[in-house]
């Protein structure tokens, strides 16, 4: 059975969750930020936010898979923060979703899925951080194009 780590030192979980404090990038607060103002606007284009996107993708879709892992271990207090060394989990499937949003493409539904661990644990916590809740919208356009065997729903709008 795992042991818990004699000595660790854990986060709240909304910190955790939210990647603030001293184990994180100061990075990730404006990154949230960016993304809560334009989920509040109801996810429309937004270009800046794609580059922002796009260089937390660059950094970390190496060892994401990998990651995502010791999040949960995180999460379980089997593992120490210091361990992820940087990397946001809902951070990264967020960045992936906004870029799913600007181009549609069935693959990124399926890494925002791989990377979330909806198929092997149920440990998305996102509804409790500043995230958005990406269980909501990932499921609900991946069933949607599916259905219609295109990306008209998802283009249709110039929001979500």
């Amino acid at each position: 059975r795992p042991r818990t780590p004699a000595g660790a030192k854990y986060y709240p979980y909304r910190k955790l969750l939210d990647c603030d404090g001293g184990n994180f990038s100061v990075r990730w607060g404006p990154f949230r930020e960016a993304v809560a103002q334009n989920a509040a606007d109801g996810f429309p284009l937004d270009e800046s936010l794609l580059a922002m996107a796009r260089r937390v993708q660059d950094e970390f879709q190496e060892v994401a898979t990998g990651r995502s892992m010791l999040q949960v271990r995180v999460l379980l207090r089997q593992g120490e923060v210091h361990s992820l060394r940087d990397f946001c989990l809902f951070g990264y499937a967020t960045a992936l979703l906004i870029m799913f949003r600007h181009s549609p493409d069935f693959n990124t539904l399926n890494d925002i899925h791989g990377i979330m661990g909806w198929s092997e644990w149920p440990l998305d916590f996102s509804e409790s951080s500043g995230w958005p809740a990406l269980w909501r919208i990932v499921p609900h356009h991946a069933e949607q194009a599916k259905r219609r065997r295109d990306w008209s729903f998802t283009m249709s709008s110039d929001s979500w």
